[in-house]
């Protein structure tokens, strides 16, 4: 949690928190498999998701992009 809140507050970038319990991704098996590893999920706001009109912000894209990269490039 800290390393996306300290990359998103060095982009500027709002962030909004949320728990889904029922969520099937690999992030989550890996967390709670064995000792586990450091994990977390970006998600982008859309509408109609699972339809093959699913709309979302240009701009949500950008800034999901600028996060993952200020994450993967930081020495932590």
């Amino acid at each position: 949690k800290r390393l996306l809140q300290d990359a998103a507050f060095a982009e500027d970038i709002q962030i909004q928190y949320g728990v889904s319990e029922n969520t099937k991704s690999d992030a989550a098996s890996i967390q709670t498999a064995g000792a586990g590893v450091l994990s977390g999920m970006l998600s982008v706001p859309l509408k109609y998701k699972n339809t093959a009109c699913e709309i979302v912000s240009v701009n949500d894209i950008k800034k999901a992009v600028k996060l993952l990269l200020r994450v993967c490039n930081s020495k932590t």
